[in-house]
């Protein structure tokens, strides 16, 4: 899910405001439905984020194959890898959930795709 919005944390910012939302109509109750859509827009975001850190990982160092990939990816190309994985570390971050290590890696990545683009 996702999609839209003017970067920052994207589908998790969506989800937070959706939440504010339905919390205000039903009162400030918190009901199954609304856990169970923060959670999947969560699923979406990290399938999303695997599969472009696995794009990323795969094309980088092979200019051929990353032309190829790029031919192929929605407008945008790398760039929009690099937003979804903006995305995954603001969700970690938030969640205080990724270690200094692999922050790093996440946005050297982020750093490569955009000079791709």
């Amino acid at each position: 899910s996702g999609g839209g919005g003017s970067g920052g944390s994207g589908a998790v910012e969506d989800v937070a405001v959706e939440d504010a939302a339905v919390v205000e109509e039903d009162n400030g109750e918190v009901t199954a439905e609304m856990i169970e859509a923060r959670e999947k827009a969560g699923d979406g975001l990290i399938t999303q984020a695997y599969a472009a850190l696995l794009v990323a990982f795969l094309i980088e160092g092979q200019p051929a194959l990353r032309a190829d990939v790029v031919c192929s990816l929605p407008e945008g190309g790398l760039a929009s890898l690099a937003a979804v994985l903006e995305r995954f570390r603001a969700f970690h971050e938030n969640l205080e959930s990724i270690s200094a290590a692999s922050h790093a890696s996440l946005s050297r990545i982020i750093r490569w795709l955009k000079g791709s683009s």
